[in-house]
């Protein structure tokens, strides 16, 4: 089979909080920084990737089987780009999906380089944050703390074009994903820890 997307869009989930005050006024709290990073920044991918579309896990819905669902969605996609905040190698979520992407870099790419995920240091130390990612180099988008405004200027927009040119290249070149997609199982994913590795707050949360 071949891939369905060019790449899974890996990301921290905010907490989901509901002011008493907005609910009963009717009113949606602010949308976290987060889910605004990561609606934006696919927004703006999806324009340049021109073979197939990215994955990000926004059509998910309350009753769905969600560990099936994006386990499937991420064999079904030919590489991995990682929106990491300090919180993202706190996830076990986020620490699963990346882990079963390094498993395959070999198997996919037929060589040891590591060129199936795509890191993108939205906030964070990224002293502390490159050791996590091996050999793999990263894109620096720290200066955004505005993602629906400032993913459009044109110094971002080289940025993302860049990471979506070589995600095209991979969907066209890749093998297809050898595994049954469709029985793929991430297996027992652990709860997120609750003493951060990280000592630093981000400034993404609220």
């Amino acid at each position: 089979m071949s891939y369905r997307y060019s790449c899974f869009i890996s990301y921290k989930r905010p907490p989901q909080r509901l002011g008493r005050r907005q609910v009963t006024l009717g009113k949606l709290p602010p949308k976290h920084l987060w889910l605004e990073f990561a609606e934006a920044f696919q927004y703006r991918l999806d324009q340049y990737l021109t073979v197939i579309p990215s994955f990000r896990d926004d059509h998910l819905q309350p009753g769905d089987d969600y560990p099936r669902e994006l386990a499937t969605s991420l064999c079904q996609s030919a590489c991995l780009v990682a929106l990491v905040v300090p919180e993202y190698f706190e996830s076990a979520w986020c620490k699963t999906e990346w882990a079963a992407m390094a498993s395959w870099e070999k198997i996919r790419t037929g060589n040891e380089r590591a060129q199936l995920i795509f890191p993108i240091i939205c906030t964070g130390d990224p002293s502390v944050l490159r050791p996590k990612f091996g050999s793999r180099l990263d894109i620096d988008l720290r200066d955004i703390v505005s993602p629906t405004k400032q993913m459009s200027s044109i110094k971002t927009l080289t940025k993302i074009r860049s990471i979506a040119e070589k995600i095209n290249s991979l969907a066209k070149t890749l093998p297809s994903p050898l595994v049954d997609c469709d029985a793929y199982s991430f297996g027992v994913v652990g709860p997120d820890v609750s003493t951060p590795e990280f000592g630093e707050l981000s400034p993404f949360g609220r």
